[in-house]
């Protein structure tokens, strides 16, 4: 800055003034508390008050005399759930391959009485060509 510059260009320039500066930033501070203020009893009238819930003893752990029949039991379940509608792998693929060229179509929808359905044995040595016109026989 040069020495001859006088001091109220250091300040300001001329057409400024400070005072009604300050009140104006003063008035945006009191029109955003008031907007804050607005928004917090806004939300206080119409969000319902909600309580934590009381803390409650964690329950005992469960220890068994002996495992092996807990293990029994889950085992037994599970193999009751798999067993319940499952076919063997090798099963399951003759039934498709049977299907032929309508392998991939969607299934018929199932009639009130289901029909039997005979399950071709295949053994698991025995290779079942594919049927798909693309696959080189």
């Amino acid at each position: 800055m040069s020495q001859n510059a006088p001091e109220k260009e250091k300040v300001a320039p001329l057409g400024v003034d400070a005072l009604r500066v300050f009140f104006f930033g003063i008035g945006i501070l009191v029109a955003l508390a008031v907007a804050l203020a607005a928004m917090v009893a806004f939300y206080n009238w119409n969000v319902p008050a909600r309580s934590a819930p009381t803390p409650k003893a964690f329950p005992s752990p469960n220890v068994f005399a002996s495992h092996g029949n807990e293990r029994r039991r889950l085992d037994e379940e599970q193999r009751s759930h798999l067993e319940s509608g499952a076919i063997p792998i090798m099963q399951a693929m003759a039934l498709i391959a049977a299907r032929g060229q309508s392998a991939y179509s969607p299934l018929p929808q199932i009639q009130e009485q289901p029909q039997q359905i005979v399950v071709p044995r295949v053994s698991s040595r025995a290779a079942v060509t594919p049927t798909h016109p693309k696959v080189p026989r």
